[in-house]
């Protein structure tokens, strides 16, 4: 990210509403935490595209077999919510990797327009790195990517793009913590650089208890990582990145919403339904 050094005066009491928020984590510093905020209160437009991969299992809803992404979350559904929080962060187009309850997905969303925002459709093509493949010519600047089954509402984008930018990351992974990574993917850090990735690993063979979060922020050169032989991020691409150094984790400190599943699904209603009493 660009930046430009400046020379302010400010109101003392202003100034330490402002170091308040200073943290030395998510807000490391006093020129830091002005930026976030005037970022913040701008709703800073720092992404264009976004991926998002929709062609896992369905879910058992009401009888029925839907789509994850058409849970519904606050009156809406679950794809409707982070669509409003991509389009916070500036994203105008919507890239949607489809599987076999695609058609569910299309009927619901349509081009997008009713949303402000542009949506293509790309037919699942063999595993999570399939979407690259196909919408490489389109990808020419810093992306989102992430499973249709993340809500967005608890993570900091900005934050994570400046750390991503920070560290001139060809790819940072949102990282989160679990007690069992073997349903994920493991990560070992060094610093904030990911030196190991090893995808759904055996319990006993897990690098540690942190894990691949479901969300990514990518250069344009990812793409070229992807060949025709190219199946998974998780067990091609990332590794690739890990040995050239330029992968890297953002780690989640709040709470992780996954919905991939009925119990997961159910947990959250039933958390937020207390919230809201």
């Amino acid at each position: 990210m660009n930046r430009k050094r400046l020379t302010i005066t400010l109101d003392n009491q202003l100034l330490q509403k402002i170091d308040r928020r200073v943290d030395g984590h998510k807000i490391r510093n006093r020129s830091h935490a002005i930026e976030a905020f005037l970022a913040e209160k701008l709703q800073s437009k720092i992404l264009k595209k976004a991926i998002i991969l929709g062609g896992g299992k369905g879910i058992e809803f009401q009888g029925k077999i839907i789509s994850k992404l058409l849970l519904p979350v606050g009156g809406k559904t679950l794809i409707e919510k982070n669509i409003e929080i991509l389009k916070e962060h500036g994203i105008t187009e919507l890239l949607l990797s489809l599987g076999g309850l695609g058609e569910q997905i299309r009927e619901k969303l349509g081009d997008g327009s009713k949303y402000g925002i542009r949506i293509l459709y790309f037919e699942r093509d063999r595993g999570t790195a399939g979407i690259l493949r196909q919408a490489k010519s389109t990808l020419d600047e810093t992306f989102l990517m992430m499973n249709g089954d993340i809500y967005l509402e608890n993570i900091d984008l900005l934050d994570m793009y400046d750390f991503h930018k920070d560290h001139k990351a060809k790819a940072t992974i949102l990282l989160t913590t679990v007690d069992d990574p073997s349903l994920f993917g493991s990560v070992l850090l060094k610093g904030d650089m990911i030196t190991k990735f090893s995808e759904k690993p055996q319990a006993k063979s897990a690098y540690s208890h942190l894990i691949n979060g479901g969300l990514y922020l990518f250069e344009p050169e990812v793409c070229s990582i992807v060949t025709p032989e190219t199946v998974s991020l998780e067990g091609n691409v990332f590794p690739k990145l890990v040995n050239e150094k330029k992968l890297y984790g953002y780690f989640l400190d709040t709470k992780w919403l996954h919905l991939h599943d009925a119990k997961k699904y159910e947990e959250y209603i039933k958390n937020n339904s207390k919230k809201q009493k």
